[in-house]
C-alpha cells in the first residue's frame, strides 16, 4: 500500500514536472493585431490632420539644418519665426556665427549675408542665387508642416495615422519621420528634401503657435 501511494506521488510529480517544462504542448491563444486602417479610414485620417495644420497661421520653430551634396556637407541652426503671409529666418554656423537673415513674403525677399544685403520680388530665384540650391522657399513655408503647397500638382505617401510620410512636389522629394506633439498640434520633427544631387536635412527641437 505505502508502495502505491509513493508510485501515486511520483507520477502527479512527474507530470507537473513535464508541465512546467513544455510550455510547447499547450496550444496558446494569441492577441489578435490591431487591423490596419483602410485607405478610406487613411484618407480620412489625412483630411482631419491636413485641416488641423492649415488653421495655423502663425508659428516659430529651432532647427539643426544639414545640407549635403556630393563633394560637401554643412551644418547650420536656424530659427524660423512665420507671421501669416510674412517669414524670418535667422541662420548661423558653429559659435553662433552669423550667416544670413532671410525676410520675406511670397513675392518679396531680403537676404542679409555678413557683408551685403540683397533683394528681389522673386524670392526662389534668389535663394536659388544665393545657395545653389533649387529649393522653392514659397513652397518650404508648406513643407516644413507637411502640407503639401496647394499650388501645384502633388504625390503623396500616408504612414499608418494618416501623415505624410513622403511627398513629392515640384521635382523634389520630401520625406517625414518622427511626428511629435506641440501645443495640442502633430508637427514632423524630421524632414528630408532631395533634390538632385542635394539633400537638406531639418531636425526641428521645438515648434511653437503664435
Amino acid at each position: 500500500m505505502a508502495n502505491l501511494l509513493i508510485h501515486k506521488k511520483i507520477t502527479v510529480f512527474t507530470c507537473l514536472l513535464i508541465l512546467l517544462v513544455m510550455p510547447g504542448c499547450f496550444i496558446i491563444k494569441q492577441q489578435k493585431q490591431p487591423a490596419l486602417p483602410s485607405l478610406f479610414e487613411l484618407n480620412e485620417l489625412y483630411e482631419k490632420h491636413l485641416s488641423s495644420l492649415q488653421q495655423i497661421k502663425s508659428w516659430k520653430l529651432s532647427a539643426k539644418m544639414q545640407v549635403k551634396t556630393n563633394t560637401e556637407c554643412s551644418k547650420v541652426l536656424l530659427t524660423w519665426k512665420q507671421i501669416h503671409k510674412n517669414y524670418n529666418l535667422h541662420i548661423t554656423g558653429p559659435l553662433a556665427v552669423h550667416i544670413a537673415d532671410i525676410t520675406g513674403s511670397n513675392n518679396h525677399i531680403e537676404v542679409k549675408l555678413s557683408d551685403e544685403l540683397k533683394t528681389s520680388d522673386n524670392p526662389n530665384a534668389l535663394i536659388t542665387e544665393i545657395t545653389g540650391i533649387n529649393i522653392p522657399i514659397n513652397s518650404l513655408e508648406y513643407w516644413i508642416k507637411a502640407i503639401p503647397d496647394p499650388n501645384y500638382p502633388l504625390i503623396k505617401k500616408l504612414n499608418n495615422y494618416g501623415y505624410i510620410s513622403e511627398l513629392q512636389q515640384l521635382g523634389q522629394v520630401i520625406k517625414y519621420d518622427n511626428y511629435k506633439k506641440f501645443n495640442k498640434k502633430i508637427f514632423p520633427t524630421k524632414i528630408q528634401i532631395i533634390a538632385e544631387n542635394i539633400r537638406l536635412t531639418i531636425i526641428i527641437d521645438k515648434w511653437k503657435i503664435l
